[in-house]
C-alpha cells in the first residue's frame, strides 16, 4: 500500500499531502505515518516548503476531522455501527 502513496506524495506535493491527511482524518484508512515523514523528507531536500508541509498536513487533518464530525452528527449511530453490525460488532 505504501508504494503508491509515496509516489502520490512525491508527484502531488502539498495538495497530495493535504488530501491524504484529510482522507485519513475522515476515516479512510490511509497511513499518515507515511505521509508526514515523507513530506518532511521532501522538505529537507528542498522539493517542498517545510512550512507548507506543516500547514497542508494540519489543514488536511482539520478538514478531515470536521467532515467526520459532520457525518456522525448528521447520520449518527447508524453511520458508526451500521457497517460494524455486518462483521459482528455491536
Amino acid at each position: 500500500m505504501s508504494h503508491w502513496l509515496i509516489q502520490l506524495i512525491s508527484a502531488g506535493g502539498l495538495l497530495a499531502i493535504f488530501l491524504t491527511m484529510a482522507a485519513e482524518s475522515a476515516g479512510i484508512p490511509i497511513s499518515s505515518e507515511i505521509v508526514v515523514p515523507l513530506g518532511g523528507a521532501l522538505a529537507s531536500q528542498g522539493k517542498l516548503s517545510f512550512i507548507g508541509v506543516v500547514i497542508a498536513a494540519s489543514a488536511g487533518n482539520l478538514l478531515g476531522s470536521l467532515v467526520a464530525y459532520l457525518l456522525v452528527r448528521r447520520y449518527g449511530e447508524a453511520l458508526i455501527l451500521g457497517p460494524g453490525r455486518r462483521v459482528g460488532l455491536t
